[in-house]
């Protein structure tokens, strides 16, 4: 039987180990293994039920994240669909899509200056902005 230490470092050795230490060092493991499932077999041990508890917050806030989420983006799209078709497309080719554009490409494909797309693009933001303050 071999024992491996592995040090800080990384290094590994390996030591050869016969006869009545081969015995006392599998009865050591083995009377750990047991002293360990004896103890956590009645109870969870505390590193295990803060990793669950933050795992419980975790999950809480992500769905508390999705729900606000959901209604922000209803309310969101509610209100961009009171825009002028030429705004919806502008917010949803920058923003929305899966595949958002930039404003050079978005520019490049109209045919217009980034100045103009960037122009555009702030009128159709404080157009939405009064119109989610008014309505929602």
């Amino acid at each position: 039987m071999e024992i491996k230490y592995k040090f800080v470092t990384g290094e590994e050795i390996y030591i050869p180990v016969y006869g009545d230490f081969e015995k006392i060092i599998l009865e050591l493991d083995r009377n750990l293994y047991n002293n360990n499932r004896r103890e956590t077999r009645r109870h969870i041990s505390l590193s295990e039920l803060s990793e669950d508890k933050q795992n419980f917050v975790n999950n809480y806030i992500n769905s508390e994240e999705y729900i606000l989420n959901k209604i922000s983006r209803k309310t969101l799209y509610k209100a961009i669909a009171q825009l002028r078709p030429d705004k919806q497309k502008l917010l949803h080719s920058l923003y929305l899509s899966r595949n958002p554009m930039t404003q050079k490409q978005y520019a490049d494909a109209l045919g217009v200056t980034e100045n103009a797309i960037q122009l555009r693009l702030s009128k159709a933001k404080k157009k939405l902005k009064r119109i989610m303050s008014s309505n929602f």
